[in-house]
This record gives structure tokens, sequence and C-alpha cells, in this order.
């Protein structure tokens, strides 16, 4: 339990919100779309598309559907603006419709901000900083948060109309934002150590700083590196999830290497366990 907890920093994807179906069904939902138009079988779009994403790695391309061999051999006079676009509309509703916060979220949020009024609370994600606002815009959580703080790359879905619908989010957060290197991705502590020192908290007050993630490797091992209060999101493991063999199967080997813990992970043990959002009020002191 941390007494007198002074910074809560959250993780988002898989601790806010389950970010399996969001990432498959959206992909799905693209793939069936492009199926639909370039008449290529799913099989060999999803195939293609898994290759070109293990291509890219961490360079985060701005969007790939244009890119797949199938499709411009099917259609090599079509506009990819066009193709692009028409595309990213169904995925975006996909996105939307995935978008739901974890059960309790926004009542713990609340009760957190109304029982320790002094306490500040931001995000840290692998995710695009401009992505991560527009996520907890779309969760409806964002005025629970003092700053984002996200890498600065590009989303990998980001035509004109997300673009748009990212950048309005973007201007309307009131909170500080902050797009960092990609040398700050975790399991990097730097991004850790970055908002600790932008928050004024002395190294012997470390301790005071609460650190919540669903990931062994990317969160609570680092955050232990670094010395904070960890928080592992148990409840958002996804293990039965009935997205997450989709999501397998639309991942580089590369993307699931990077997300599977290891042996040694396994062992990292965190401070508290939560088996549910709102557990995380019995460490708050």
């Amino acid at each position: 339990m941390v007494a007198t907890p002074k910074l809560l920093i959250f993780d988002i994807d898989n601790t806010l919100f389950d970010w399996l179906p969001y990432y498959a069904y959206s992909n799905k939902a693209l793939l069936d779309k492009l199926e639909e138009i370039s008449f290529v079988p799913y099989g060999v779009l999803k195939r293609e598309f898994k290759q070109l994403l293990g291509h890219y790695g961490k360079r985060r391309p701005s969007f790939i559907v244009h890119e797949l061999a199938s499709v411009r051999k099917k259609m090599p006079q079509l506009d990819p603006l066009f193709l692009n676009e028409i595309c990213t509309s169904i995925c975006l509703d996909a996105k939307k419709n995935a978008l739901n916060p974890y059960p309790e979220v926004h009542a713990t949020l609340a009760l957190i901000k109304k029982r320790f009024p002094d306490l500040r609370i931001a995000a840290l994600t692998d995710s695009p900083a401009i992505e991560a606002v527009w996520k907890l815009t779309m969760l409806e959580i964002e005025g629970f948060f003092d700053s984002v703080y996200g890498l600065n790359v590009f989303p990998l879905v980001a035509t004109a109309q997300i673009a748009s619908l990212q950048s309005s989010a973007w201007r309307r957060y009131r909170g500080e934002t902050h797009a960092l290197p990609a040398r700050y991705e975790k399991p990097s502590t730097k991004g850790l150590n970055l908002i600790i020192q932008h928050y004024g908290i002395a190294d012997h007050e470390r301790d005071t700083v609460v650190f919540v993630g669903d990931n062994l490797r990317k969160d609570v091992a680092l955050g232990k590196k670094a010395g904070v209060f960890t928080c592992w999101s148990e409840f958002s493991c996804g293990e039965h999830s009935p997205a997450l063999q989709r999501t397998l199967s639309l991942s580089p080997r590369e993307k699931i290497i990077q997300n599977t813990p290891t042996a040694e992970d396994l062992r990292t043990r965190p401070d508290a366990s939560l088996h549910s959002f709102s557990d995380l009020l019995d460490y708050l002191g």
C-alpha cells in the first residue's frame, strides 16, 4: 500500500480498455472491405498484411493497404488515397465500437480524483502520442489525466479522416502532451523516469509513485527497475479473449515475441495484482 501517493501513472492499451478487439476486429473489418473491393481472397490479404507489418517493424508507415502486392496487381490504376479513405472509414468504425473502458474504470478514476485531489495522473504508452490522446477521448476519461506521454511516431492508420479526428482530440485536450523519441519505448525506463522528473518527485520519494500496467516485461519489470510501486492489471491479460487468436494471426512473429512474457518476466512479481480495476483503490492508502 502507498500511504501518501503523489503520482499515478497508467499504461493505456489492455490496462484501461481491452486492446485485443480494438486491434483484431478493426483490422479484420479493413481486410473484409478490401476483399470486397479487390476480389483478392481474404487469406491472401491477411498473409500479405502480416508480412508487410513485419517488414516495417517499428518504422510504422502511415498506411499500408495500397502496398499489398495482390491489391496492386488487381487494381493497378486505383488511386491509393481513394482506396485508403474507403478502408479507413470501415476500420475507424470498428475501432470506435471496440473502444470501451473496462468495467469500473470511469467510476474508479472519479473516486481517486475525489479522494486524492492533489494526486497527479499521467498516461505512459508505446502508442503514438496523438493516438493515445484520441483513445482517452473516445473512452471519455481524458479529463482525469493531467498528462499523456506517447511516442513521436505516426499512427498505423493515418489517412486524412483519422488524422483530422485525432488532431481535434489533441487540440481539445487540456492536459500536457509529450511525444517521445523511439528510444523511450518500453521496456526502457526513460519514459517513466522522465514523468517522475517532470512532476518533481525526488529519488527518495519514488515509493509515492504508482505505475499500473498489464505487461510483465514492459510495465511491471520496468516499474521495479525504476523503484516505483507496481500494480499488474491481471484482469486484462486476455488469455481467454475471443479476439486473442485473431490478433495473433494478424501479428508478425517479431511483435508476438516482443509482447510474450519470458521465463524471467514470469518471475517478476508486482507489488500488487489487480483482479478488477477498482482493486487499485485498496493500494492507494
